[in-house]
């Protein structure tokens, strides 16, 4: 079971009174919600999909806190040949390690994510995962970066 310790929460004597300390910790709870957030993939291949020449599309379904997507990668395989429990196909390793790929690239997003404090639901994993992850930039940020750009520009 996923555990979070707040080792101690305070606030100088000066800044009392101003709610900066529920700010905190709500801001620590969200983070937590993010960090706890469950993921499971599966992959699917539809019987009812079969196409003309006998071939089904692979799909990769993805659960984040029970909201659920269905992405179709880009691959067909016989359907006779699909081990759902062990999420294989039978004599093809090129489609197993292209499978393993696309797990892996997964949990690297995910990871991603959370390390960059992004939000991590559905929507914005599906969002990171196919078109990578880009944190998102604060106006800050951007006036930081400015005035190191202009001070590189000043003192060389």
């Amino acid at each position: 079971m996923p555990a979070i310790k707040i080792g101690r929460l305070a606030i100088d004597k000066k800044y009392s009174g101003q709610g900066l300390g529920s700010d905190i910790l709500m801001n620590i709870l969200f983070n937590i919600k993010n960090i706890t957030s469950i993921m499971k993939l599966n992959y699917v291949v539809r019987q009812s999909k079969v196409r003309k020449n006998g071939l089904a599309p692979v799909e990769l379904s993805i659960i984040i806190n029970n909201d659920r997507k269905v992405i179709s990668l880009d691959r067909q395989i016989n359907p006779k040949h699909w081990n759902p429990k062990s999420q294989t196909v039978r004599n093809n390793p090129e489609i197993n390690t292209y499978l393993q790929a696309i797990t892996q690239k997964a949990y690297n997003t995910q990871t991603e994510m959370l390390q960059l404090g992004m939000t991590f639901n559905i929507n914005t994993f599906i969002e990171a995962f196919k078109n990578g992850v880009t944190p998102s930039i604060s106006l800050l940020n951007i006036y930081k970066q400015h005035n190191k750009q202009y001070e590189q520009q000043i003192f060389t």
